[in-house]
C-alpha cells in the first residue's frame, strides 16, 4: 500500500463572509432590525415616552435581527427554520384515523 498523505482543500465559501458565517445577508437582516428599532425609538420619542422605555423597544428589533440572522453550529439561521416549519404546516396532511370508528364508541 502507498503511504502517502493527500492535502484536501476546504470547502470553498461562494459568498462574502464578514465574519465566519455572518455574511452581507446577515448584516442586510441586522441593519434592517436597526432601522426599525430606530424608526420606534423616534416615534415614542415624539410622543414623549419616557427616555429608558424608548431605548428598551429600540434595542429589541436590533436584537431580533441579530439573533435571526446569526446561523446556529449547523450553519443555518432562525429564519431558515421558520421557512421549513411554514412549508411543512402547509404540506397536505393524511389522516389516518376517522372520527367515530376504532375506540371512539367506548
Amino acid at each position: 500500500m502507498d503511504d502517502r498523505q493527500y492535502l484536501v482543500p476546504r470547502p470553498v465559501v461562494a459568498r462574502t463572509e464578514l465574519f465566519p458565517g455572518f455574511g452581507f445577508a446577515e448584516l442586510g437582516l441586522l441593519a434592517a432590525g436597526g432601522g426599525l428599532g430606530l424608526l420606534l425609538f423616534l416615534i415614542l420619542h415624539v410622543l414623549h415616552v419616557p427616555l429608558p422605555a424608548c431605548f428598551i423597544v429600540a434595542v429589541v428589533p436590533t436584537a431580533a435581527g441579530y439573533f435571526i440572522a446569526k446561523p446556529d453550529p449547523h450553519g443555518v439561521r432562525v429564519l431558515s427554520y421558520v421557512t421549513w416549519a411554514r412549508t411543512w404546516l402547509r404540506r397536505p396532511k393524511l389522516w389516518l384515523y376517522v372520527q367515530g370508528s376504532g375506540g371512539d364508541s367506548l
